[in-house]
Parts: C-alpha cells; structure tokens; sequence
C-alpha cells in the first residue's frame, strides 16, 4: 500500500510521478515551463534520486476556501398575469372591439364572431313567434267573443233552474176512488195521460198533481235549454284547451329553440372576465377552431415569471430556487404545469414555459424586465478545495503531494463534490497547505478592481411595417331621391374630426310623392279620430293599427324630407383620409356607394421583427423619425403584445413586437405616406442594474464554469468561480460568488 508508511521524499530523491509535471503560467504573465531533471533507471520512491529543477517550482497550489457551485442559470422574463380567451366551438373572427395596448373592464366585449347566418335563424324564428302569438290571440279572442253571450245565457237558464228546483211542489195528492174512472196512474210519467201506481181497486189514491206536472214541464223545458247551450259551450271550451295546450307546446318549443339560437350567439362573443388591457389577438377574419386561444388580457398588476421549462421533481430536489433582477433577490414560488395540460401543448407544438410568481416584488419591478432564475442544486458554503489537477490516484485511493518545508510529502485526502475544475477537500488537508499541482497558476501583472453597475445590451432595428386596424368606410346614406356628387371637401391624407364634411352632394326630391304621403297622412289621422270619438274601446284594435300606420308615415316623410336637405355627407369618425373613391361632378351616387375610408390613428402600430425575441411586452422604445421640416424628432413607444418567450399561446403570436405608437406621430405616419423603415426603434435590453461587473479579460471559461483570479489582501493570487448571469463583449454581471471591490488579474 502507498500509505503503509509515511513516504518523505527531500530534493534529492523526486518520485517519478511528478518528474514530467509541466507548470504554466498564465493571464497576468507568460507561461512559464518548470523542467525537471530525470533518472528512470530506478522506481523504488525511496531511493530514486533526483537532480535540483534546473528553477524554481512555481507549480503550489496553496489549499483554499471557496464555493463550489452547482446552479444552473435561466434567463426570465417579468410578465403579467394573463388570460387567454376561446371561442367554445368553430367561428369566423369578424372583428374585434379592443386592440392591444388599450385598457378592458370586466365584462367588456372582446370580440365578435361572425354571426350572419345564425341572425338569419333568430329573425326567421322571431317572426314565426311572432306570426304564432298574434294567431293565437286572434283566435282566442274570437273564441272568446263567440262564448261571452252563450255563456252568460247558459248562467241565466242555469238560475232559471235552479230557481224553480227551489219552489218545487209536492209531486202527489190524495183522490178518492171514486174520482178515478179507470185506467192507471203513472208515477213515472207527468208529461200527459195517466198516472200508474198499479191497479186502484177502490179507496184513497196518490195522484201527481197539476200544480206539480206544470212546475214540471217548465222546469224540465229550461233545463233542456240550459244543457244543450252548456254542452255546446262546453264543447267550444273544450277545444279552446286543446288548442291552448297545442299552442303552449308550440310556443315553448320554439322559445327553447330561440334561447338555443341566441346562447350560440353569444358563444360568438368573449368578453373580458377582468379588467387590464389587451395584450395579444390573433387577427380578424381568420377561421378558428373551437378552444383555440384568439384574444388574451394582461393585468399588470399582478407579476410573474418566465424562463424555459423546469419540471416539478426538479424544482422538489433543488436546494434553493430563486429569482435575481437588479441586483436583488426575490422569492418566487413554481407554478406546476398539470399533466395533462404539458401533454397537449407539447401535441399542439406550443412553447412550453415555467411560471413562477413573484411573492414579494412590489412597483420597482416592472413589466418587461429581465431576470433570472437561480436554480441551485445544492446550497454548498464555503468549503476546502484544491484544483483536480493536485488530486493522484491509485486504484480507488486519492493522495496529493503536500509540502512540509523543504520536503514533499504524499498525504492522502477524502473528496467531496467538484464542479469540474476543483473538489471538496473533505479531510487530510488544512486550508493555507501548498500542494504540488500541475494546474495553471497567474501572477500579478494587470488588474481590475469589481465595482457595481448596468448590465445591456442595445436593440436597434427599423420598423417592418404600419398595422392600423380601426378604420371607417364613409357611404352615401341617402334612401330617397336621387344623389348628384358635387364635390370632394377633403383630400387624401388630410386629417378630419368627426362630423366634418367630407363631400358636397345635391338630392334631387320628389315632391309631389312627398306631398301624396302628407295628404295620406292627413285622412289617416282624420279617421283615427273619428274611430275615437265614436267609441274607442268598440274600436281599439283597429285604432292601434292606424296610430301605427300613422308612426311609419311620420317616419318614412321625416326620412325623406332630411335626405331631400342633405347637401354634404360627413365623417362618422375623427382620423386621417386613408383613400378618395374617384368621382365626377354629376355622378349618381347610390345608397351605399363608399366615397372614402377614415383610419383611426388613435389605434396604430409599429411591427418590428423581435430578432430573438428580445423585446418583451412592456418594453419602452425610443421612435426616431423625421417631421414635416426634416428635424429629427424622438418619442416614446411601448410594446404591447406577448410573445411565446413570454408564455403566451402560439397561436397569438404574431411574430413580431407591436409598438404602440402616439397619436400625433400616427397621424403624421399616414398624412405624409411615411414608410415604415423611416422609424427607427432603440431600446435596452437583457438590462440588469446594481450588479457587480467582471470585466471579460479577467475571465477564464471551464466547461460552464467562470472563473477569475483574485487577489486577496495578503498579495496572494486565488482562482474563484462564480456565477455569472449573462455577458456581453465587454462584461459578465455577477449573481454570486464575488463582490464589489475584489481585485482580479486580466490577461
């Protein structure tokens, strides 16, 4: 065994496994190469003599407290809280009310699908609704007439009885037998002829009485009367039931029909379930399926994060995770994706992001700004290290080479964990102990002292294209008469308020059909007053069909005496001229015929291709562009729309940033016909502040590791690692492991 006995080894006597270490100097002075002399004619550690180095070793590495990280960084992205909206089932986008970057209310309508055929099946149905009540009551009304005399004369003959049932007579009296002459007496039988209760063979007999057989034949003569008009009113009632209940039917039936039909149509309607604003649309006209995300709000408000996709027993095995913007950290808390949901959107070819939720970040941290998710596998503090090039092995067993005064030592060592370039040191070494190395060491030549600042990067690009998606088409509104195009008041590309007059027409009226509708008019108002005047509850049906009779008249001379004074049609909306329909003098203009269309620039947007998607929802740019005079001008814009790096929906990702731009410099866009590349758009990016800067010089990259040497205060030289969150080419800023006021070797 290599450690049976301690092995001192004195200049004269190197082993063999060092006599080919080559030493290099390297970053603040040239490489220096250490050359030993060698004798390999003997193996035995103890007597194998060795030569004095032709120089001095510069190959220690002293033992030292450090960090050895294992982190991964992933960079984020400060965004709303987002909902996205779908349809329920299969529409055509017929437009939207809201646009991104203007603000919604709760319950504010989104955007309307195309509903023309379903409108066709409402009206249709509304109007056989209609046509079926109006039926009905007509019918039940007549019914109801027809019944009122009968009913009432059945009620008279039914008191009749029922009067005569309470003066009913004693049915019998006592005769003697010599008052009968024969034959039988009926009980059974008053109408007329004899009386029977048998033979009557002599004595007193019961006889129905006249009094009684009188009483008997009116009473039984209005009670016929009274049971035939029952039944037939009766019968008529009857069938008013059944056709009530045939119409009751009917009319729900097609009431659920109707409800049908206009819940449908407001499945065609999304509206916003909070308010916020408009942050992404998939664009008007497009077929879309049911569940397919076409409009999302934002409520900045409420923050969150963004980074590439970290699974759930990731986040449970980390041994902290949190999020680092401007120098500060913040607590965040994972936001697990459920199954099911990861499973579909992979299916549907969507960019799968991680959400965490910013606990503590208050109006500093705005929307838009970058950040980054630490993820730290393990919370390792300070702990002894040395460089893996000091670390020997033999079969399972590690040892280094120690120096003990003049002498050279092999020790062995228990290791820890290594991040690749340096290893834990879990027992057999002290720290301040100098160990051979055949690892890179620097010396002070140049250096750097780390002080705090802003991280960025510097976006510039000029606009792809203009997207105004609010526009107006002014039409002739002219019904009556015949329209003659004067003149235009406006030119293209001229700005205009609402109301102002875009064009001079002159109508050419028909007056004597005008006055034939007066005269009309007139008669119908006279007789409606006389069907008042006679009496106005006999009448009231038709008085309601004249009183509305008379209201279309109105409305229709009204309409026709405004159309026959038009003289100018005007904007329905303020904005600038997009185009002129070209017209003469004397052109017949139609109801309907377009003459020009209005762009609202109050609603107008800068399309910039986002090469890499640095600019995130949020964003403030800087517009540049000329006015009028030729002077460069500046403004500021925003952009508004979420991207897929911002976990929004593929399918509302547009590709592009939308900058939202002001109005004044909107209207100037389209009065002048600018081109879009004739802005250009400036903005800061990946921006970081307060964090600590490492110059790129200073900086040696090992696998994924970064490293720089420090000079510590003792004048000693000490490679530490640290985490870097991003570079430029002049800078990595700092997440962890070094401070503001470190010294540091650059090349």
């Amino acid at each position: 065994m290599l450690f049976g006995c301690r092995n001192r080894i004195t200049k004269r006597i190197w082993p063999m496994v060092i006599l080919s270490a080559v030493l290099f100097l390297d970053g603040c002075s040239s490489s220096i190469q250490a050359v030993f002399s060698q004798d390999t004619t003997e193996s035995s550690w103890e007597d194998v003599p060795l030569d004095e180095p032709a120089q001095p070793i510069e190959g220690w590495e002293k033992v030292v407290s450090r960090k050895l990280y294992d982190v991964k960084i992933y960079p984020a992205v400060v965004v709303p809280y987002t909902e996205e909206y779908a349809f329920p089932l299969d529409v055509t986008v017929d437009r939207y009310e809201i646009f991104p970057g203007q603000s919604v209310r709760k319950g504010d309508v989104l955007v309307r699908g195309n509903t023309e055929s379903i409108d066709e099946f409402i009206d249709a149905l509304k109007e056989r609704i209609l046509t079926m009540e109006e039926d009905y009551l007509k019918y039940q009304e007549n019914v109801e007439e027809s019944l009122r005399d009968p009913e009432e004369q059945a009620e008279n003959l039914l008191d009749i009885v029922l009067a005569y049932e309470e003066i009913e007579p004693e049915m019998y009296e006592t005769v003697s037998s010599g008052d009968v002459s024969g034959g039988n007496v009926s009980h059974g039988d008053v109408s007329g002829g004899n009386v029977s209760d048998g033979d009557v063979s002599g004595g007193n007999a019961p006889v129905v009485s006249q009094a009684y057989q009188k009483w008997w034949a009116e009473h039984h003569r209005y009670e016929g009367q009274y049971r035939i008009l029952a039944h037939q009113n009766d019968t008529a009632r009857r069938e008013l039931y059944k056709r009530s209940r045939l119409y009751e039917l009917d009319h729900a039936y097609l009431l659920d029909q109707l409800q049908e039909l206009l819940e449908k149509k407001n499945q065609h309607i999304l509206t916003s379930s909070m308010s916020g604003e408009v942050a992404a649309f998939r664009g008007e006209g497009s077929r879309v399926r049911g569940g397919d995300a076409v409009v999302a709000v934002a409520d900045s408000g409420r923050k969150l994060l963004k980074c590439d996709y970290i699974n759930s027993a990731a986040v449970e095995q980390a041994a902290d995770i949190y999020a680092l913007i401007d120098g500060v950290r913040y607590e965040v808390a994972y936001q697990a994706i459920p199954t099911s949901v990861y499973n579909q959107m992979v299916y549907n070819n969507e960019t799968v992001r991680t959400t965490f939720t910013l606990l503590d970040a208050g109006d500093e941290v705005a929307v838009g700004r970058e950040a980054v998710i630490v993820y730290d596998r393990r919370a390792y503090e300070s702990t002894l290290t040395l460089s893996l090039d000091a670390i020997h092995y033999e079969g399972s067993e590690a040892y280094v080479y120690i120096r003990q005064g003049e002498d050279v030592e092999a020790r062995p060592v228990t290791l820890g964990k290594n991040d690749g370039t340096y290893i834990q040191i879990i027992s057999g070494l002290e720290e301040g102990d100098e160990v051979l190395s055949s690892g890179e060491t620097r010396v002070k030549k140049s250096t750097a002292v780390l002080e705090k600042g802003d991280f960025q990067y510097l976006f510039t690009a000029s606009s792809d294209s203009f997207y105004y998606p609010l526009y107006e088409t002014v039409e002739n509104p002219v019904t009556y008469g015949t329209t003659y195009f004067e003149e235009y008041l406006v030119k293209q590309y001229q700005y205009v308020t609402a109301g102002e007059a875009i064009a001079r027409i002159r109508v050419k009226g028909d007056a004597i059909g005008l006055q034939r509708l007066q005269r009309q008019l007139d008669r119908l108002k006279e007789r409606t007053l006389v069907l008042i005047e006679e009496d106005e509850e006999d009448n009231e049906d038709l008085i309601e069909q004249r009183q509305e009779q008379i209201a279309e008249l109105e409305e229709q001379i009204a309409q026709m005496t405004r159309d026959y004074d038009t003289t100018t049609i005007v904007a329905s909306q303020s904005g600038v001229i997009g185009s002129l329909t070209a017209c003469q003098e004397g052109d017949i203009l139609k109801e309907g015929n377009e003459l020009a269309t209005i762009v609202n620039v109050d609603v107008c947007y800068l399309l910039v291709n986002n090469r890499g998607q640095v600019l995130h929802y949020g964003s403030e740019v800087a517009i540049t562009y000329q006015d009028e005079s030729g002077e460069t001008k500046e403004a500021a814009g925003r952009v508004v729309n979420l991207l897929p790096e911002d976990g929004i929906s593929n399918g509302l990702s547009a590709g592009y940033s939308m900058v939202l731009l002001p109005t004044d410099v909107a209207r100037l866009s389209v009065s002048r016909q600018m081109y879009a590349s004739q802005f250009r758009i400036d903005a800061v990016t990946r921006e970081m502040k307060n964090v600590v800067l490492v110059p790129v010089k200073a900086v040696r990259l090992i696998g994924d590791q970064t490293y720089v040497s420090v000079v510590e205060e003792n004048g000693d030289i000490v490679q530490r690692s640290f985490i870097a969150g991003g570079s430029n080419t002049d800078y990595y800023w700092v997440v962890d492991g070094l401070t503001e006021g470190m010294e540091v070797c650059l090349e």
